[in-house]
């Protein structure tokens, strides 16, 4: 999880370059993983489900005031988020004293347009006259990964194996749900792990039978005996495999890498 931000055992990256698209995506993957047997739960991300409050000033009705823009900022930094203004010091403790206007003149849209700005020569207007406010919506958390936007689907399942999963996973992705160009889907989570396990084991198990027939043949000093011992290996493996199939085990890193010990033992 730390290494790839996904909590559950499988997860899906949809990367591209609009959040708005992004999120329409996720919900379709969603809807269609539903129904993936294995799924107890599906959740996409909503990438877009922020909401915020957007103070958009009028340049010119605050040029014909005398206003520049700094002052207007300053009068809604503070209302809002508040201004520090000293700090206090009891002990070892500090704490900073920050001042803001009161909740009942800042907590609704229409309060926030009625907040009071003084003008250069004294008058008093409202921040409706210089600005237009709205709440707009937004991304609540942008996530970005190789330079490209990204939502998340968490994926939890139960009674299967990851990678048979993933495989059914994705062959009903590509056919129900069409990516428009520019977007693309990684799955992550334990089953990215496994996929990088499974490509290094291809590597080392070759290597690790070669190294155990080249300490063989140096102790024995025989090619027939050597190939004896390792004509054992294919029965070890039928044996392990049932083992596992009778104890409701399933196939993993963990297990591969205890097959490549036990052999290398009993060499």
């Amino acid at each position: 999880m730390q290494a790839t931000g996904i909590k559950t055992p499988v997860g899906a990256k949809v990367a591209g370059p609009d959040l708005n698209e992004i999120q329409a995506i996720g919900q379709r993957i969603e809807e269609v993983l539903k129904d993936v047997p294995g799924t107890v739960s599906v959740y996409s991300e909503r990438v877009v489900g922020g909401r915020y409050v957007t103070v958009d000033i009028d340049r010119q009705a605050a040029a014909r005031l005398a206003l520049n823009i700094a002052d207007l900022h300053e009068v809604v930094r503070t209302a809002l988020g508040g201004m520090r203004v000293a700090q206090t010091v009891e002990g070892l403790e500090r704490y900073p004293i920050n001042i803001r206007y009161p909740r009942d003149v800042r907590d609704s849209l229409e309060k926030l347009r009625n907040l009071p700005i003084v003008t250069p020569t004294g008058a008093r207007i409202p921040l409706a006259e210089v600005a237009d406010i709205r709440i707009d919506p937004g991304p609540g958390l942008i996530k970005t990964e190789n330079a490209r936007l990204n939502g998340w689907i968490y994926i939890d399942i139960e009674g299967r194996d990851i990678g048979s999963y993933v495989v059914e996973a994705q062959r009903a992705v590509s056919e129900q749900v069409n990516l428009p160009a520019g977007y693309s889907i990684a799955w992550s989570g334990q089953y990215e792990y496994m996929v990088r396990a499974k490509e290094r084991l291809a590597l080392v198990v070759p290597v690790t039978l070669v190294i155990i027939m080249l300490l063989l043949y140096m102790n024995f000093r025989k090619l027939s005996e050597v190939l004896i011992i390792m004509g054992t290996l294919p029965l070890a493996l039928v044996g392990g495999f049932w083992l596992l199939y009778l104890l409701g085990y399933n196939l993993s890193v963990a297990v591969g890498v205890g097959f490549i010990a036990l052999r290398a033992c009993r060499a």
